[in-house]
């Protein structure tokens, strides 16, 4: 297995949707995913939504038997703010008919698992846009398991990146500003560490400061970069060139 590539450039000569379809996928088949869909949540009025992918056969089931107004997942991920995967929803829920038939379609087409990624982002008039952004995944549980153990933080920065690009190529935000953000030198070391996933208090002791100290550091970059979380930070360093991984 390859190392992921955190490169946001790899997206930003993408100008069109199928051009950056055919490179996200390269992204995640390294890493194990058959395939991925993303549905636009702004609302859920039955309208056709922004809809695409690589799982044809799925997105076909999935739109005809109008799964989205009904997908526990989707509902999940209109309000969360971090990616989970398909055991953030317990089993014992899925009791009508409707989700039945879901888990059973979702069965028959071979998934196992799923990373699902939220995404809520502003656009340039401030209205708020949300997708949901699955990675499928055909293997065993327990790969995926032992996959997510090791490359969830750095699939989320790099989900994020081709969410990022999608919002561009949609005409719903503007490309990166060019004018990279100022950090402090601890504020770039915060960030760094950040970006391998640890918690504040294994960043305070790996930079032996206290976890207030690393808290306070890791809140003000995030204010600087004008970012959604530590996630979203992390990310917007990396494409402004602030810290590498």
């Amino acid at each position: 297995m390859n190392k992921i590539n955190c490169d946001h450039l790899q997206f930003a000569d993408a100008n069109d949707i199928a051009a950056l379809c055919d490179r996200f996928q390269n992204q995640i088949t390294e890493y194990g995913f058959s395939a991925f869909e993303l549905v636009e949540t702004t609302d859920l009025h039955p309208h056709t939504p922004f809809h695409f992918g690589t799982a044809d056969t799925w997105r076909r089931i999935y739109i005809a038997n109008g799964f989205r107004f009904i997908d526990p997942y989707l509902a999940k991920s209109r309000y969360a703010g971090l990616p989970f995967d398909l055991g953030a929803v317990a089993q014992s829920d899925f009791k009508t008919k409707a989700l039945v038939q879901l888990v059973k379609a979702a069965e028959a087409a071979g998934i196992t698992q799923c990373l699902c990624i939220p995404h809520h982002q502003r656009d340039r008039e401030g209205q708020v846009h949300s997708h949901f952004l699955v990675l499928i995944w055909t293997k065993t549980d327990s790969e995926f398991r032992n996959l997510m153990a090791v490359h969830r933080h750095t699939l989320h920065i790099v989900a994020l990146y081709f969410l990022d690009r999608v919002m561009v190529l949609r005409g719903l935000s503007e490309e990166n500003d060019p004018n990279a953000p100022t950090l402090t030198e601890r504020e770039r070391e915060i960030l760094t560490q950040a970006a391998q996933g640890l918690p504040s208090d294994e960043l305070a002791a790996l930079l032996s400061i206290s976890a207030l100290t690393a808290e306070t550091h890791l809140k003000n970059a995030i204010k600087k970069m004008k970012a959604r979380n530590r996630t979203h930070a992390v990310a917007l360093a990396i494409a402004h060139g602030l810290i590498r991984i």
